[in-house]
């Protein structure tokens, strides 16, 4: 008798563990599709990012020669550029020397007559200017070397001498002042302090 009601109890087990196999089976099944479906992406994406990687080596191949133009150029750019901050500085000094030239030109008062202009420069200090002429009397003198402190390009305008001289029963004032063109100094080279 036992083992009439034990029949049911089996069989109850025995359908519970195939439930329990089938769940097992379908997780299994589902895992090596997952796994499956991983490894075929991943080997898509490698796939995909060989293919990126030999269009990119092939552009790179293509982009070689320009490449090689461009450093050709920056060291064409590095030995020409002493000679183009040559001709940049030349130019600045042009422009500098065409606007002194024009502003004396054009502020040169009517009883006064400039008759010498000298330029010299030392290592050390700035470009100076030299002016000289001549005056009718010592008011326009006075108003020439105002008027040339009233340049943007010059400096330090300072008044050198000037003298009575009779020329043909005429008397004149004989004059010479000088300047230094601004930004000409020499830039002193700055010494960092080591300590």
């Amino acid at each position: 008798m036992p083992f009439i009601n034990l029949i049911q109890e089996q069989r109850l087990n025995a359908a519970k563990q195939e439930r329990r196999t089938r769940s097992l089976f379908y997780l299994f099944v589902a895992t090596a599709l997952g796994s499956a479906i991983g490894v075929g992406a991943m080997t898509m994406t490698l796939a995909g990012m060989k293919y990126e990687e030999s269009q990119l080596e092939q552009r790179i191949a293509e982009l070689q020669p320009m490449v090689g133009r461009i450093d050709e150029n920056r060291g064409l750019i590095r030995q020409y550029q002493p000679r183009l901050k040559s001709l940049q500085d030349a130019q600045l000094v042009t422009q500098r020397w065409d606007r002194v030239l024009s502003h004396i030109s054009h502020q040169t008062p009517q009883a006064a007559w400039l008759t010498g202009l000298r330029s010299a420069a030392a290592p050390e200090k700035p470009i100076s200017i030299e002016f000289s002429g001549t005056a009718m009397a010592q008011e326009p003198v006075a108003e020439y070397i105002l008027r040339m402190q009233n340049s943007e390009d010059l400096e330090n305008v300072a008044l050198d001498y000037t003298q009575e001289k009779l020329t043909r029963d005429l008397k004149t004032i004989e004059f010479r002042f000088k300047a230094d063109i601004k930004g000409t100094a020499p830039v002193a080279a700055v010494q960092e302090d080591k300590s």
